[in-house]
């Protein structure tokens, strides 16, 4: 769907996915292009509300190849706030793996 006519609740509620025991939840946004920076910011900003021990908003840019990657709610203390790709990446098979990695890290 369009995401620039669902609000940043939908964009999060429509692609979440939650792992750990329900303490993680990690939502997917796909952008084709250009000119959703506003809605970007406000799924962004949406995000700060949830109360996971860890919120992961992963916005592939599939016109530019690359994927940026929030963390919020960061209780487990060992991710970054955002983190670029320079490539799409999946989020069963990088990222879940690579979240379920720094947290058994710690």
């Amino acid at each position: 769907s369009d995401i620039k006519k669902l609000s940043a609740e939908e964009i999060i509620a429509n692609s979440l996915k939650e792992y750990y025991s329900g303490s993680i939840g990690i939502a997917v946004l796909d952008i084709y292009e250009d000119g959703c920076e506003g809605k970007i910011d406000e799924v962004l900003e949406a995000a700060k509300t949830y109360s996971y021990h860890l919120l992961v908003i992963m916005i592939s840019h599939h016109h530019r190849q690359q994927t940026e990657v929030y963390f919020f709610g960061n209780h487990y203390g060992c991710f970054p706030a955002r983190q670029s790709f320079s490539r799409i990446i999946s989020r069963a098979k990088d990222l879940v793996p690579y979240v379920y990695g720094k947290i058994n890290e710690e």
